[in-house]
């Protein structure tokens, strides 16, 4: 028995089995997950709509696509301790222009006067800046939900796929689930938390945006038209628009094989392969030997302190070590300081001194290499 095959083919059923059973065909929609896509890279989004699959079977990717949705499950049910009510995976499903589009909100915290709508990532290493298609999602997701919101779009399930509420206002599907009112004009905010291994960040402040609601609803009619005209013959996925720039997330798409951002030419030599597979090895080994070094060094550190020495040096037969405070990197802000110094001198004389004092690096080679 193979059980790592076993494993593999299992979360790639599991993952279908759950997308069909949760979010519906998807092709029959464009979902906010879509538009996020879609503004980032159209071909992308458009294949997606057709159910075009590539080659993300492979058991660790699996386990990366699939982690958001055990993170999502833990966390509702950490969350449904506290006295504060939410929904989970609220529905809205609206039709734009002859073009159906539907919401599936990861968690909608309610008050009398205030919506808050979090959307859960789950990543390997948590970023200082979140990825702009994320807030694409979110911003599409608020403005979505102030546009219709006395509209009965909403529709709720329970954890067992069963519908509990469909059609109605998001008032009446408050009012049914949790007996308690809305005010007639709650303010909606909005949050993406992003979840790893180790940690957890909010990236907060976001709110409706009608010009941000507006392109959400142009993306997804430019999906929907694009798929329409592949499925009737008009054009190819390669007549499609894609992503010309570097984008960290192409390796994740599921039809970047034979995407023409991709063309290659083929090397005859398959020495490469062992070449490359020899260096991505040697990554993964850096990886863990770092781990592994500040494993080592964190209980060094912990050992001297918890034996309250200050300063001391500490000896072994070979060695002397000790641990020291040090202050932290003084850092600026260039942003606020620049707001601050906009006030005092005027926005153009600003851009002027950043302009004068902005220096270009040197040009580099970067070395891409994504698995086939």
């Amino acid at each position: 028995m193979n059980i790592i095959k076993n494993l593999e083919s299992a979360l790639v059923k599991h993952g279908a089995e759950h997308t069909a059973s949760t979010l519906g065909d998807r092709t029959k929609y464009i979902g906010m997950s879509d538009i996020a896509k879609g503004a980032e890279c159209l071909r992308s989004a458009v294949a997606g709509k057709l159910g075009v699959k590539g080659k993300n079977n492979c058991l660790n990717k699996q386990l990366i696509l699939q982690r958001g949705h055990w993170f999502e499950g833990g966390l509702v049910e950490a969350l449904r301790g506290n006295s504060q009510p939410f929904f989970e995976q609220l529905e809205i499903a609206v039709n734009v222009d002859g073009v159906p589009i539907k919401g599936h909100l990861d968690m909608v915290f309610l008050s009398a006067d205030e919506i808050h709508v979090v959307e859960v990532k789950s990543m390997e290493v948590i970023p200082n800046e979140i990825y702009q298609s994320y807030k694409m999602q979110l911003y599409a997701q608020l403005g979505f939900l102030e546009k219709y919101f006395n509209e009965p779009c909403f529709s709720l399930q329970d954890s067992h796929v069963e519908i509990l509420h469909q059609s109605l206002t998001l008032s009446e599907i408050v009012e049914q689930t949790f007996n308690m009112k809305l005010s007639s004009n709650p303010s909606i905010k909005g949050s993406i938390l992003a979840v790893s291994m180790t940690e957890a960040k909010s990236f907060d402040g976001f709110e409706p945006d009608a010009n941000r609601t507006l392109q959400a609803e142009l993306i997804a009619k430019e999906i929907w038209q694009n798929s329409q005209e592949l499925l009737n013959g008009h054009k190819t996925l390669n007549d499609v628009e894609y992503c010309l720039k570097f984008y960290p997330l192409c390796d994740w798409c599921e039809v970047q094989n034979n995407c023409p951002k991709f063309t290659a030419v083929k090397l005859a030599n398959d020495n490469f392969d062992s070449f490359i597979n020899d260096l991505k090895q040697m990554k993964i080994d850096k990886k863990k030997l770092a781990e592994l070094i500040k494993i080592k060094e964190n209980n060094l550190i912990k050992f001297y302190q918890n034996n309250n020495l200050i300063n001391d040096w500490l000896e072994t037969v070979n060695y002397r070590f000790k641990v020291s405070d040090i202050n932290g990197r003084n850092t600026i802000n260039i942003k606020e300081l620049c707001k601050e110094i906009k006030l005092i001198i005027g926005e153009s004389q600003v851009e002027t001194l950043i302009q004068k004092h902005t220096k270009q690096g040197n040009p580099y080679s970067r070395l891409q290499i994504s698995k086939l």
